[in-house]
């Protein structure tokens, strides 16, 4: 006899022993200390009264409306069209014997590569997390406001913090929850980095279970200087190792026709932060299909790195890294 029999064995006998002593009047407090058993137990003598038995019993409910058949040409529909909507695949499907309007399966089965997949509805895109860093006024608020497409950061041109706590927000973006977590801006005369540093900490948990990406917000019009890189520095220790993994630099301020190649490849130290971010960069100009290629870059970035996002327990192992260095 394996392990599992002399455990489903003794599970048994311990069931027998309760149903017993409960027949003979006993109250299940009673049993419970006498037999030393939790009193949640006692389901069992409940489903002995019912069914006659305490084994596992096969499940009720509705049965599928959709078979295996149908079930298969519905997912060969998705690998062929993956942005293929419920009502469209139930308008292709109306010669089909089976009843498919009311099918919640048929709702369900957009979005899987493959048969057996988690599914989810083509038009529902997984939620996309964003933390937006940077310097005091490079426009990280205004950059959050054009994603959003609403004013939902305070946004103004100044030299000092206009944001001075993390603020988070969130608007459903073609079928896409998008968060963004505003921070306040780094190098700002008015706090100590540390002071800042303690604040923009925060963000990971406001984007809670944690970022998808951190997008570092230039602007073309101010140069990449020693002031900018001692910004990144700052940056990659307070998020560690892990940091330039889940990192794209966003330009600002851009215009029409800008060429922002021009912009960097004659700057080494810029040209090599952007080869260190892992979700490369982009530019926000006045197009308005700008904001749309940001978030289809950003989301396709995730899907390659299956989900991945940043960790609350990344930032606590850069924080004793740091500790280890001071």
């Amino acid at each position: 006899m394996n392990m599992d029999q002399r455990k489903q064995r003794r599970e048994l006998s311990e069931e027998i022993r309760i149903i017993d002593k409960h027949g003979k009047g006993k109250g299940y407090k009673t049993i419970s200390k006498q037999l030393a058993v939790p009193v949640t137990t006692f389901a069992n003598i409940k489903k002995f009264k019912v069914h006659g038995t305490v084994a596992n019993l096969p499940g009720h409910g509705h049965k599928r409306k959709i078979d295996p058949r149908l079930n298969r040409r519905i997912v060969r529909m998705v690998e062929k069209e993956p942005r293929i909507t419920a009502k469209e695949m139930q308008a292709e499907l109306q010669g089909e014997e089976q009843d498919i309007h009311r099918d919640k399966t048929l709702k369900m089965s957009c979005f899987s590569k493959k048969e057996g997949d988690s599914l989810l509805p083509a038009e529902e895109n997984p939620e996309l997390r964003i933390v937006l860093l940077g310097m005091v006024g490079v426009g990280k608020s205004f950059s959050g406001n054009t994603i959003l497409g609403n004013d939902l950061f305070h946004s103004k041109r100044s030299l000092s913090a206009v944001t001075e706590k993390c603020q988070k927000e969130m608007r459903k973006i073609n079928n896409q929850n998008v968060v963004v977590v505003d921070t306040p801006g780094l190098l700002n005369i008015d706090q100590t980095e540390e002071e800042i540093m303690r604040e923009i900490k925060k963000s990971i948990n406001l984007a809670e279970p944690g970022p998808h990406v951190f997008l570092i917000v230039l602007s073309v019009k101010e140069r990449y200087t020693k002031k900018e890189e001692e910004m990144v520095k700052s940056i990659h220790d307070t998020f560690g190792k892990n940091t330039m993994d889940y990192t794209m630099v966003l330009f600002t301020n851009g215009e029409e026709g800008t060429k922002i190649e021009d912009f960097f490849s004659g700057n080494k130290n810029l040209h090599e932060l952007i080869k260190k971010c892992k979700y490369g960069y982009h530019l926000l100009d006045s197009r308005p299909e700008q904001v749309p290629e940001l978030l289809k870059k950003i989301t396709d970035k995730v899907q390659a790195a299956e989900g991945r996002y940043y960790t609350a327990e990344m930032l606590q192992e850069a924080e004793t890294a740091l500790k280890t260095v001071h």
